[in-house]
């Protein structure tokens, strides 16, 4: 029997219920994608313990996979605030799992293991970076509508623009506002589906490409860490980011792992994990 890739996935805690978790959905998109999924939890003792496990999981994976969930603590932007201001709008910190995640993110990138981030998971191989986030895009006026939809996840209600150019291959159709080579060689719109691409050459694009995703998020990413680039968009906000040095490291804001449309990200991650 062929070996399949491992892949870590990193757990959620519910403090309701008292145990960490993981939604099923991750779990089915890696194994139909033929890898192995294994359970990645942090642990009781804050930053050295954290650390270390986190050294350890390493040594047992193909593949890292970041999940969605809480936000990360502020302490933790290159700004290192801790004020009210700023924990008044953050929800469900878990500073275990910051410790833990931020760790697998700086050293799977170091050592080239392929990483997927999801939601949060984006946020986390930002802030690892060194890269900034806005505590909420409605209070900073980044988007008129809420980016955090309701159930059912698998409801596709937001539009976004991504580059069909890099290694992502989202199985997405092609943007068609984009009709003119001008146009076409313009970063994607920060409007909604129908606006052609009209922002200066300075990001990649130069083959737009749309999805229609879910959208669960409050926060977005503000200023990117240290070399990552843009690979997605919606309205203002970067809703994709990769690093183009690294194998495969990616990051996405939306939670593909609920949409069929989206299961060439898994195939690709795991396909990556393979060598």
């Amino acid at each position: 029997m062929e070996r399949q890739p491992v892949i870590g996935l990193t757990c959620t805690l519910d403090e309701a219920q008292g145990h960490e978790r993981v939604n099923c959905e991750y779990i089915d998109r890696i194994a139909a994608a033929g890898g192995t999924p294994i359970l990645l939890s942090p642990v009781a003792g804050g930053r050295e313990a954290n650390e270390a496990m986190a050294q350890h999981y390493l040594q047992l994976i193909d593949g890292l996979l970041l999940t969605g969930g809480g936000d990360i603590h502020p302490r933790h932007y290159p700004t290192h605030d801790t004020s009210s201001e700023a924990l008044a709008l953050v929800d469900l910190v878990d500073e275990n799992r910051d410790w833990l995640e931020l760790e697998l993110a700086r050293n799977a990138r170091t050592s080239g293991t392929p990483t997927l981030g999801i939601c949060r998971g984006c946020q986390i191989i930002n802030v690892a970076a060194g890269g900034t986030m806005h505590a909420d895009l409605l209070t900073d006026g980044l988007a008129e509508a809420s980016h955090r939809q309701e159930p059912p996840y698998t409801a596709c209600t937001h539009v976004v623009r991504y580059d069909a150019e890099t290694h992502i291959a989202l199985n997405c159709r092609r943007c068609s506002a984009c009709t003119t080579p001008q146009q076409k060689n313009a970063a994607p719109a920060a409007a909604a589906d129908a606006a052609p691409c009209s922002e200066p050459a300075s990001t990649l694009c130069r083959s737009c490409a749309v999805a229609t995703t879910n959208s669960m998020h409050h926060q977005c990413l503000a200023t990117l860490g240290e070399g990552l680039a843009p690979v997605a968009w919606s309205e203002a906000i970067t809703e994709g980011i990769y690093d183009p040095e690294h194998p495969f490291y990616l990051g996405v804001q939306w939670h593909p792992e609920y949409l069929d449309s989206q299961s060439a990200i898994f195939a690709a991650f795991v396909e990556a994990c393979r060598s």
